[in-house]
């Protein structure tokens, strides 16, 4: 595409109601944020929801990079790029889907390990993860709980750039 509309769509990308609070700062949205993210991971995957815990590795540390650079330090720019298509074409919730298909993943692998060797597996996402087809098809079978579809059309409406 042209520089104007790969422009347009990064803006589009970056300035919507579920990215630009991390980008603003907003401590209080981004809280409500994480917050349904993680509702998110323990609906899908339970028992490493409650292991992140026990090892004190709370979203903070890998999602606010992760909805701030859109996956791109994280992922390789191809496979990146084609999570952008799916952000673009299926709505801004696809970035938490995305987010707890990642973890999901990477599950087998740590799910017995510590906070060192998890947050390590989590830095080097890209070089585990080669294959977009495999993760598009894990990110559609992550649910969302029905409290958070309801909840969501409230959280954006609530939303409004300054």
């Amino acid at each position: 595409m042209d520089k104007f509309k790969a422009f347009v769509c990064l803006t589009s990308l970056v300035s919507n109601w579920m990215t630009l609070p991390f980008f603003r700062g907003d401590e209080s949205q981004i809280g409500r944020r994480i917050q349904i993210f993680k509702q998110i991971f323990f609906h899908n995957l339970p028992e490493l929801c409650e292991h992140f815990e026990s090892e004190g590795i709370l979203p903070q540390i890998y999602l606010i990079e992760w909805v701030m650079t859109l996956f791109v330090r994280s992922l390789d720019l191809p496979v990146a790029s084609r999570m952008w298509d799916l952000i673009m074409l299926e709505g801004d919730i696809m970035i938490l889907r995305i987010a707890v298909a990642l973890l999901k993943l990477i599950e087998k692998d740590v799910s017995q390990c510590s906070m060192d060797t998890i947050l390590l597996t989590i830095k080097r996402l890209n070089q585990t993860l080669k294959d977009d087809n495999a993760l598009v098809k894990l990110i559609y079978t992550i649910e969302i709980p029905e409290w958070v579809t309801i909840e969501l059309p409230r959280l954006m409406q609530e939303f409004v750039p300054k």
